[in-house]
């Protein structure tokens, strides 16, 4: 049987500072957490001596925490795929809506339109949704708000939009 040495307090308390600070946890915030004392916990650092109990501790709050914000990753992905998800299907409504009433060269353009301004989406979700960039986004909701002054597309965009959204949300 090979004689394995089992790393010492300040090898472990090393590995736990490297860890805290890849994951950007304060000193405070490790030290609330894992419920030790402050002092305590910049004690063992400058002396490299730590309990056994206290190094399981500090261990187990950072494995807590890297738990949580993988936890907080996911969710944001589930809510960003719900969100375009969402946006897709808003989308194909309002080109459903908008095609029956106006000429197919306004019909993409008031649909990103309602789906900017009238359904709140993010204009980078629009862009995800719709294949084009942000910028692009912008210059048509630009384009539909002058396409708004004319005076034959003007009424008709908002007939449109009071149907759409009838609790003035647009």
């Amino acid at each position: 049987m090979p004689n394995i040495k089992r790393p010492d307090a300040a090898q472990k308390l090393a590995r736990i500072e490297a860890r805290r600070r890849r994951l950007g946890v304060t000193l405070d915030e490790l030290a609330a957490r894992s419920g030790i004392d402050r002092r305590k916990l910049s004690r063992m650092k400058a002396s490299g001596r730590a309990r056994t109990a206290d190094l399981r501790k500090l261990n187990t709050t950072l494995r807590t925490i890297t738990r949580e914000r993988k936890s907080e990753r996911s969710c944001f992905w589930i809510l960003k795929n719900t969100l375009d998800a969402a946006a897709k299907v808003a989308f194909q409504g309002f080109l459903a809506a908008t095609s029956s009433v106006l000429s197919e060269k306004h019909v993409h353009q008031v649909a990103v339109y309602f789906l900017v301004t009238g359904a709140n989406v993010p204009a980078a979700t629009a862009a995800r949704v719709t294949n084009c960039t942000r910028q692009n986004i912008f210059k048509t909701v630009r384009r539909v708000e002058d396409l708004r002054e004319d005076p034959e597309l003007g009424p008709v965009i908002d007939k449109l939009e009071l149907a759409l959204f009838p609790n003035g949300e647009g």
